[in-house]
Order: structure tokens, then C-alpha cells, then sequence
């Protein structure tokens, strides 16, 4: 009644079926493999061994460790592995789900090769509240589907090689994804058909996925512009600083020059700040030569905030700002960001990137099941304290 593990911390699982075939060799009534991820692609050796196991009847344990393995934890029993690890209190390993999520939030036990995989991709991804959002309306709807962090690093590859039909090295039932940083520009040159609105911006933030072809869309634009019409009524003549070139201040710009806002963007690169105002027909300056007392609303759009290096940075000073402005912060936490809670000492009034978040995963939930989304529900799953 043994198990046989093996962990690989080196080659990605380059050599899986050689240590399979090794450790088979022993007749252990169970085999364990774990190897380490660092791209979603490095997970392919582990899905491989899964359907080569149950090929043959060999009960087999598979997972990849590390942030990229998260989905090795969350799908593998559905799959064929014989069971998933979860921590509880402090990880044991790498990338480890705690039991509790395992169990509530992705509701392991209950999935099979029939649920309708979505998931977030990008890096990171790790501190994404998108599942619990999406997974809460999921089971409000009494669907069976789940909605999954992503590492992905190569996009390239990760579309060819575990998304597209023709090309796809294993079937995971993928059925849409929401897109976040840095893939929200270079996806559209993997898709098959791109909406109006997602054209118009220049990025995807949404992806469908219906009988084998990638279906882009935005709701970044409506997704931000909510909130904003929420708390102000109306941003006609008024006068926005957009922080960042990327897609999501590209989303940004469409929104506010479509509701009749003058905007000027901020970017460290020129070149970069110059092109995208040239698209959407605003003004442009480098970061640190802004004078915020002129505008009233100072929107970041960078990663300046999010967690890593920059995590405890500010984009900009709120001291500047009289309290009557408007700051809109895009970076999601379920605790306040430090420019959030910078402008909250300055008496600015905040939007943060949370609101922002629940407002575009609402239509993003509507493109992938047709249902309407269930609002508050989403909403409360944002708001829980992790």
C-alpha cells in the first residue's frame, strides 16, 4: 500500500515519464509526482502523466507547485488524480491552496472534465479577487463551472498549446478568460474575432471562447466609467489626468472622451504617453510634470500600488489635490491601497479599483453565460476580508 513520490524543483517536468516509468517499475499502489511551475505551460507534463495514469489504471497523485500550479490543485481530481493538497494556516509548499478555499471557493469536490473553465491570465494573478467574484455568481446561478488564477507568462504558447482546438496538447474545457496585465494588448493578435468596443480601444480585457473560436471584448471602459457617472453624475467639461499608457488606461480614455471629459494622459515614456492620446485625441505629458491642482479627476492606471516592489509607491502625491477633486485608483485589493489611503488622509474623495473590478466582471459574466449577473452577490464576495 505504498506511495512513491518524487518532487522536481529543477526541470519543469522535462523528464516526467522517465521518473513515471521508474517509479512504476516498483508496483506501489499509488504514484505522487510534483513538479515545479513557473508558467502555466509548465504545467503540461502534469496533465499528461494524469491521462497517460488512467490510460493504463495506475492511481496517480499529480501536481505542480508554485503560483503557476494553482490550477494542477484546483482541476487535477477532476482529472484523475487521486486527491489535492490543501494547507491549513501556513503553506506546506509552493503556490498551495488552503483546504478552505479548496473546498468553498473552488468547490474542488465537486467539479468534473464537464465544468466550464474560466480564469484569470496574466502576471501576477496571485492576489486577484476575480475568483471569488466570479466563483460566487457561478454558484448563484447553479452553474457548473469555476473561474481560476492563471499564471501565464507566454501567451504565445499558452494559447497554442492549451487553448486553440488545433493545436491544443490537452483539453481543460477552457470556456473564457478575463485578461489583466501585460497581456491586454498582444492577446488581440491571438483571437479570431474582436468587438466593436474592444477594437475601438485597442485592448481586450474578455475573452469567449464558442465552438473552438477566441471571442475578444472590453468591459474595462464600462466596467470604469460606472462608478465614476455613480458618484459625479456626469464628467462632461470636466478636466481628467489619466496615470499610464497600458490597456487599461486605453479603456479609460474611451470612456471619458465618449462622455465628453478633457483628459490629458501621464506616462514615464514620452513616446508611449504621445501615441495613446494621439488615438483618442487627448493631451499628453511625462509623469512628474503634472500639475494636479488644474484637474478634477486624477485616475491611476498603473501598476504603482499593486503588490511587488512598487507595492508601498504612489503614483502621485494626493496632498496636492483640494478635497473637491476626485482620485480613481485601478489597482485591486481587498484592503485600501496606499494611494487610496493617502487621498482618504488628504480629504480627496477615492474610487478604488475594487468598484471598478465588480462593475466590468458583471458584463463579463453576462458575455460567458448569457444569464444576468448577480450583482450584489459579486459584489459582497469582493467586499469579504481575505
Amino acid at each position: 500500500n505504498r506511495i512513491l513520490s518524487f518532487h522536481d524543483f529543477d526541470s519543469a517536468g522535462d523528464n516526467a515519464e522517465q521518473v513515471f516509468d521508474r517509479l512504476r517499475v516498483r508496483q506501489p499502489a499509488v504514484i505522487k509526482y510534483a513538479c515545479f511551475a513557473d508558467d502555466i505551460v509548465d504545467t503540461l507534463p502534469v496533465w499528461k502523466l494524469l491521462r497517460h495514469a488512467e490510460e493504463i489504471s495506475q492511481p496517480m497523485i499529480a501536481i505542480a507547485m508554485g503560483e503557476a500550479g494553482k490550477i494542477t490543485r484546483v482541476l487535477g481530481p477532476a482529472y484523475g488524480s487521486l486527491w489535492s493538497y490543501g494547507s491549513i494556516g501556513i503553506e506546506t509548499a509552493p503556490g498551495q491552496v488552503s483546504a478552505d478555499d479548496l473546498t468553498n471557493l473552488y468547490r474542488v469536490p465537486h467539479l468534473n472534465r464537464e465544468t466550464s473553465v474560466y480564469g484569470v491570465i496574466g502576471d501576477p494573478v496571485s492576489r486577484s479577487l476575480s475568483p471569488r467574484i466570479h466563483n460566487s455568481a457561478f454558484v448563484d446561478a447553479g452553474l457548473n463551472s469555476v473561474f481560476i488564477p492563471l499564471t501565464v507568462k507566454d501567451l504565445r504558447q499558452f494559447i497554442e498549446r492549451m487553448v486553440r482546438p488545433a493545436t491544443r496538447e490537452v483539453d481543460l474545457n477552457f470556456c473564457g478568460f478575463s485578461v489583466t496585465m501585460p497581456h491586454k494588448l498582444s492577446i488581440m493578435s491571438h483571437l479570431d474575432e474582436i468587438d466593436e468596443t474592444a477594437a475601438a480601444i485597442g485592448a481586450v480585457n474578455t475573452v469567449s471562447i464558442e465552438g473552438g473560436r477566441l471571442h475578444g471584448h472590453n468591459t474595462d471602459a464600462e466596467g470604469f466609467i460606472a462608478p465614476l457617472l455613480s458618484k459625479l453624475g456626469s464628467v462632461k467639461d470636466s478636466r481628467a489626468a489619466v496615470f499610464g499608457a497600458g490597456g487599461a488606461a486605453r479603456a479609460c480614455l474611451f470612456a471619458l472622451k465618449k462622455h465628453g471629459a478633457n483628459v490629458t494622459v501621464f506616462a514615464r515614456d514620452a513616446a508611449k504617453a504621445d501615441a495613446i492620446a494621439k488615438d483618442f485625441g487627448a493631451d499628453s505629458d511625462t509623469i512628474g510634470r503634472e500639475d494636479l491642482g488644474v484637474f478634477d479627476i486624477v485616475i491611476n492606471a498603473t501598476p504603482v500600488g499593486m503588490k511587488g516592489k512598487a507595492e508601498n509607491d504612489l503614483p502621485f502625491d494626493p496632498a496636492r489635490l483640494r478635497p473637491s477633486k476626485l482620485v480613481y485608483d485601478f489597482v485591486t485589493s481587498a484592503e485600501p491601497t496606499p494611494l487610496i489611503r493617502a487621498a482618504n488622509s488628504a480629504g480627496v474623495q477615492t474610487i478604488t479599483g475594487v468598484e471598478m473590478l465588480v462593475a466590468q466582471a458583471v458584463r463579463q459574466f453576462e458575455i460567458w453565460t448569457g444569464k444576468k449577473a448577480p450583482v450584489e452577490i459579486m459584489k459582497k464576495a469582493a467586499e469579504m476580508p481575505l
